[in-house]
């Protein structure tokens, strides 16, 4: 899953340390996961203390990366083993990205109705 890509690239203490100061500055997480490689951590399903809203994508759908957008930036982080990322800051870069996310939203699946 991108979570566990994500936590082996940057590290589990220094996952769980960016998602707790998320939360503390208030920064609420939206995102989109694939169902089929769900992770069970609470840490990364509990919803509301962690100020966090998912849905599951469509069958069809891979997201084998992470991909986090604020404002103007996008940043990518791989897998371990291609190990890379990347930031960019653009507003139309950015711009892009958001709609394509709000495309994909849209058709993805509430995790209220998967429980």
């Amino acid at each position: 899953t991108a979570v566990e890509t994500i936590e082996q690239a940057l590290g589990k203490n220094f996952f769980k340390g960016w998602i707790q100061k998320r939360i503390q500055q208030g920064i609420k997480s939206i995102g989109i996961r694939n169902k089929t490689k769900e992770v069970k951590d609470i840490e990364y399903t509990n919803k509301k203390e962690s100020l966090r809203d998912y849905r599951f994508a469509p069958d069809w759908v891979n997201i084998p990366l992470g991909l986090y957008i604020s404002g103007d930036k996008v940043a990518v982080i791989s897998s371990k083993a291609e190990s890379f990322g990347l930031l960019v800051e653009s507003p139309e870069f950015s711009t892009l990205l958001k709609s394509l996310f709000d495309a994909l939203w849209r058709l993805s699946e509430d995790t209220l109705a998967v429980n």
